[in-house]
């Protein structure tokens, strides 16, 4: 199983297992780690396996909708080639619960919103089952999905949420929520 994102800036990259958070304990982040942003994600899991994908038929390649917080080591995004990669690949940085939203119930989920420390900082309407499918459609052009794989499709660019050079050591709570249902809320540790 793997993650697959296409990211806010309309990019395809994919994320390993080993980064699933799926049970929203805390994140216990290094020493070495001055910077960690987050982005929301709305969240498919796969349950059919395809590549190139016709828009018209990426309804039925899911049944199960969420939404989820991906994080980023800024600090590791730093220029060199590796870089995002070693970003996207360090543990337990998607926060996503296994996604258990029929299509039907997904479609009057209305607003998406994630706070920090309490303070909401982003909030947005859910995105159309219509918009769903065509990033289905655009990312099984680059990635061969598989069934099981959880599509997660950024919300928004990247926002700082730990900054250790502004804001000193503290630990920080992120939720996200999906109309009335808690989709995440977890703790990073520092």
């Amino acid at each position: 199983m793997n993650i697959p994102v296409r990211t806010y800036s309309g990019g395809t990259v994919v994320r390993p297992d080993t980064t699933w958070e799926r049970d929203d304990d805390p994140l216990f982040i290094p020493d070495t780690l001055r910077k960690v942003s987050f982005t929301p994600v709305v969240t498919v899991t796969l349950s059919r396996a395809g590549r190139s994908i016709g828009r018209r038929f990426a309804s039925r390649y899911f049944e199960l909708l969420g939404a989820g917080i991906l994080l980023y080591p800024e600090d590791l995004i730093d220029g060199r080639e590796e870089g995002f990669a070693e970003a996207l690949c360090m543990d337990h940085t998607s926060f996503i619960r296994q996604p258990s939203l029929k299509a039907q119930e997904y479609a009057f989920a209305e607003v998406i919103s994630a706070s920090v420390d309490g303070e909401e900082v982003f909030s947005s309407e859910a995105p159309s089952l219509e918009m769903i499918c065509g990033t289905i459609a655009s990312v099984s052009e680059k990635v061969y999905l598989r069934r099981g794989d959880i599509l997660a499709i950024e919300l928004s660019p990247r926002k700082t949420v730990i900054d250790r050079d502004k804001e000193g050591l503290h630990d920080t709570e992120i939720s996200l929520r999906m109309g009335d249902q808690t989709m995440a809320d977890f703790m990073i540790m520092v």
